[in-house]
């Protein structure tokens, strides 16, 4: 299939042609939850790289850490947000998702 690491979402119904516009695409270059945004920098070395160039963050002869704290204090100008919520058991669950657009 092509995809590594990743989530794919499937609706085993039909989406009904009414509900047509109600389907999104995010392109985005991270997505995350914010406890969990310094474990995603610190452990992808990659995806640091890609923040810090689009945040305009100089990595030369820097720590990573320090770096890595640039990327958390700046990276809120670029985010935005979504919810998602499920019904699971006759329970509401709410998922809140930061991501930042790929400008590419």
């Amino acid at each position: 299939m092509g995809i590594k690491n990743g989530v794919c979402v499937v609706n085993a119904d039909d989406v009904p042609n009414a509900y047509c516009c109600r389907i999104f695409l995010i392109d985005h270059a991270w997505t995350f939850r914010p406890d969990q945004a310094r474990a995603h920098l610190q452990s992808m070395p990659s995806l640091l790289s890609r923040m810090a160039a689009l945040m305009n963050i100089d990595v030369n002869d820097r720590r990573r850490d320090d770096v890595i704290e640039d990327v958390l204090s700046l990276m809120w100008r670029c985010v935005s947000g979504l919810c998602i919520l499920h019904m699971m058991f006759l329970l509401l669950r709410v998922l809140i998702l930061f991501f930042i657009i790929d400008p590419v």
